[in-house]
């Protein structure tokens, strides 16, 4: 088994050849980073927007009441969840075309855009209800997962994920590859992996390993020591001009202002990360891309061939 596994890089090789011949594939995922792209610039704007507004100001000088301004904060919400939400649907239509058109690249050679369409009317259901019967599954048993991660001192806590991934692996590239019904697609996974438990770990280590490398971009913004000496100048809040509150006064002097001038920095904050942010997505999502068709097209190798080659090569038999 283990002469075997070695061979997996083989299936990275066939992999390679076909992601060169099949540009196309990158397309779908281009539209979905832009899209992105402008979902965080669009909450940025929207929320240095929303700091901006008179009602902040009015609460914070005390001519509005709080209840005036909480449904503010609640469309604001529903707002961000519903981003959330457009965002969770175009990333579901998305993997289900992309896995109609690596169907048809490992099996046929070549894809079309009509693959990704009938990928999308196909299969886009069954990949959003299962994704969403496997979070709540994760919820219903996450004091278990509490418990058993203590019992193994915290051991746990990384090696149930990585082995439910691992028999998880393969129930959309099975539903797929089969056409079949979500439950049996997903027992169809099970029984995969128990059979091919270790080089499907190998692999899979891999994939994580090198996604972990990709989406693991970012940087130190701003020089710490810029903002330590700005600080040594700050003025102490109370200085010789300044009394103290009393204990009866219930407020500090100048809050108002203070709290008006936080508001205006926080503003600022947002103006200059959200672009930053905004680009490191970006890069970060179109390197993670590149890994992520790569590393899909090896599965779908992996399952189409159910890994027999391996078998036969770590048995040492001669393949044709």
């Amino acid at each position: 088994m283990m002469k075997g596994t070695y061979q997996i890089f083989d299936y990275f090789k066939k992999a390679f050849h076909i992601n060169r011949h099949n540009k196309d594939l990158y397309k779908p995922q281009i539209i979905l980073i832009i899209i992105k792209l402008l979902m965080i610039i669009g909450i940025g704007v929207e929320l240095f927007i929303w700091l901006g507004r008179d009602d902040f100001y009015r609460l914070i000088r005390g001519d509005i009441k709080l209840t005036r301004i909480f449904p503010v904060v609640f469309s604001v919400g529903a707002g961000l969840i519903a981003v959330i939400a457009i965002y969770i649907i175009l990333s579901h239509i998305v993997e289900a075309g992309l896995y109609n058109m690596y169907k048809q690249c490992v099996t046929v050679g070549s894809s079309v855009q009509e693959d990704f369409w009938e990928g999308v009317r196909k299969y886009f259901f069954n990949f959003l209800f299962g994704d969403l019967l496997i979070f709540a599954a994760w919820i219903v048993f996450l004091p278990f997962y509490f418990i058993a991660g203590m019992l193994t001192l915290t051991v746990g806590f990384a090696v149930i994920p990585i082995i439910i991934n691992i028999f998880l692996t393969m129930w959309k590239v099975s539903l797929v590859m089969n056409d079949s019904t979500l439950f049996t697609a997903i027992g169809d996974s099970f029984k995969f992996a128990k059979k091919h438990f270790f080089p499907l770990t190998v692999l899979q280590l891999i994939h994580w390993s090198f996604i972990k490398a990709g989406g693991g971009f970012g940087g130190n913004i701003g020089n710490t020591s810029r903002w330590t000496q700005r600080a040594d100048k700050i003025s102490p809040p109370f200085g010789p001009d300044n009394v103290p509150p009393s204990f009866d006064s219930g407020f500090i002097p100048n809050q108002q202002e203070v709290l008006e001038n936080v508001i205006k920095v926080v503003r600022i904050v947002i103006a200059v990360l959200t672009p930053v942010i905004a680009v490191a997505a970006a890069i970060g999502a179109l390197i993670k891309m590149i890994f992520e068709i790569f590393f899909s097209l090896v599965i779908f190798i992996a399952y189409n061939d159910g890994f027999n080659q391996l078998q036969q090569l770590a048995e040492g038999e001669v393949l044709p």
